[in-house]
């Protein structure tokens, strides 16, 4: 079996990232403001349908990637699968403990945001990429009253390879 291309992933991730938070930072200053560093929470990574699994490494390296990026306190991640294994629908993949309030509402609002399939972002009621409309940076802010604001940033296409 191949080795997990960590550094291809990372790049793909840190692109990823760049696309929806903007380059480096990507910081919301308003909540790393207002949500204690200490603040703890758990949630787990759960099987939408039954499959095989691809990609668990990944787990890992978003929430790395994500967290030094938006400069949240670190999230740990314990994997309770590994590439290959069989999963139904309920299983958990990995647990997640950490500052996951703060990621996980940015990043819930500007999926929600987006009215379009890109990446590993699949929405079944927009199917399609959509760059005529969507391809851009989002960027999301906490507010001193909780409210999180958006804002969408059109870039123009560049070669990849």
């Amino acid at each position: 079996m191949n080795a997990f291309p960590e550094t291809r992933a990372q790049a793909v991730v840190d692109g990823a990232l760049d696309e929806d938070l903007g380059g480096f930072p990507g910081l919301d200053v308003t909540s790393s403001a207002t949500i204690p560093v200490t603040q703890r929470s758990t949630a787990h990574v759960v099987a939408r349908a039954d499959g095989v699994l691809a990609g668990i490494p990944l787990i890992s390296l978003v929430f790395r990637a994500v967290t030094q990026r938006i400069r949240s306190s670190e999230v740990d991640v314990e994997l309770l699968c590994q590439d290959g294994d069989v999963v139904y629908k309920g299983d958990v993949i990995a647990i997640l403990r950490g500052s996951l309030l703060h990621v996980g509402q940015l990043l819930t609002a500007v999926a929600t945001l987006r009215e379009e399939t890109r990446g590993g972002h699949v929405r079944s009621d927009f199917p399609v990429r959509d760059d005529a409309h969507w391809l851009g940076n989002i960027y999301a802010v906490r507010e001193a009253d909780g409210r999180i604001t958006m804002s969408f940033h059109a870039i123009t296409p560049q070669d990849l390879s």
